[in-house]
């Protein structure tokens, strides 16, 4: 049983979601250099046009400068869309993916064998270890091991929980999957049943 800090997935879906909208003045830069890229191309190939009719180069030079700038152009319209497009799905992105995990307990409950197998390998990215009825692994998801810890909602912003989100809690003893023994110091439990 894995107990996630809704507060902390809120907060961590703000900081995310701060990030693409911070961004988006730069992805609006790139947009508008890849235009002017594309407009440059083509004005040299319209240059080439030139020296072909005024016979400065022959129709061989002239077809390779014409196919090296239009496979430039076709490169920087896929990067100018695939901009465009991530721009436009990320919200629905995100909050899909934080939906599922707000909701991750019911879901893995819900879900068929082979859900349950991609959600477990998705949250310990090594192999689970079995011995005597038990199993353990040495590593858990990093994000999950975030979204798990405790944190006090009312001391916290945004930017302190960016910095909580870069280092390790000092509550927190690393302990994967093994049950907790009395003598080690822990606010949340991370047992798998």
């Amino acid at each position: 049983m894995i107990s996630l800090n809704k507060n902390v997935i809120d907060y961590y879906y703000e900081i995310i979601h701060d990030l693409f909208k911070n961004n988006a003045h730069l992805k609006i830069k790139n947009i508008k250099k890849i235009q002017e890229e594309v407009k440059l191309n083509e004005e040299q190939i319209l240059k080439a046009q030139q020296f072909l009719l005024e016979e400065k180069i022959d129709s061989d030079d002239y077809k390779n400068m014409k196919k090296r700038y239009e496979k430039q152009n076709n490169d920087l319209v896929k990067q100018e869309a695939h901009l465009s497009v991530m721009d436009a799905e990320y919200k629905k992105y995100l909050d899909w993916n934080f939906t599922l995990i707000k909701n991750l307990p019911k879901g893995f409950e819900k879900a068929d064998l082979e859900q349950k197998q991609k959600i477990v390998g998705s949250i310990f990215p090594e192999r689970l270890i079995f011995e005597k009825n038990q199993f353990r692994t040495k590593k858990m998801n990093r994000v999950i091991q975030l979204i798990s810890q405790n944190t006090n909602e009312k001391s916290k912003n945004k930017k302190d929980l960016a910095l909580t989100l870069s280092t390790k809690s000092d509550n927190v003893e690393n302990i994967g999957v093994e049950p907790t023994t009395s003598c080690m110091p822990c606010k949340r439990s991370s047992q798998l049943s």
